[in-house]
């Protein structure tokens, strides 16, 4: 992100410094949204009890909205940074990773569309629109076992790094 500065009520202020803040804040709230979820969508699966089933379906719901929320809300910075990283030339634009882009792209929007159909299959069931739910519970666990190796994956190579506490700032 390059660094820009508005100025407001005559003051100059850095927006690519707030910007590059709340971008790192959004993802380590997403780490730990993730990590919730995925704990208490397991055991709502019934692979363990720490919660009881009730307490970890409430929790589930309520935080999947605040995270498809987050997610979805914080496209504007991707959009931001895409618009930052097309006007840039070409000898000087980063790469892409790719994992990010599956993962933003297809994944994590996969398995909000799969969270969606679950939770709202006792409507959908009444009204006969769909008589089994199997394709969608599988779909969703297989996706939730995605994401967690992705966050393993993505913890492992920041430990590995040389400065990984220089990341931090």
């Amino acid at each position: 992100m390059n660094d820009k500065t508005i100025t407001i009520n005559g003051v100059n202020v850095n927006i690519g410094i707030w910007l590059k803040r709340a971008a790192t804040l959004l993802f380590v709230v997403n780490l730990f949204l993730i990590l919730i979820l995925a704990l208490t969508g397991f055991e709502i699966n019934g692979n363990y009890s720490i919660f009881g089933f009730e307490k970890a379906l409430f929790v589930h719901d309520t935080l999947a909205v605040v995270f498809a929320f987050l997610f979805f809300g914080s496209f504007s910075l991707y959009v931001f940074d895409f618009y930052d990283w097309i006007s840039l030339p070409k000898a000087k634009r980063p790469q892409f990773n790719k994992f990010y882009i599956i993962a933003n792209c297809v994944i994590i929007p996969a398995q909000v569309v799969t969270g969606i159909v679950y939770y709202l299959f006792p409507f959908l069931r009444s009204i006969r629109i769909m008589p089994g739910i199997g394709f969608f519970s599988n779909a969703h666990t297989l996706l939730a076992y995605a994401i967690i190796a992705g966050v393993i994956i993505h913890l492992y190579l920041f430990i590995i790094g040389k400065s990984s506490l220089a990341r931090l700032k």
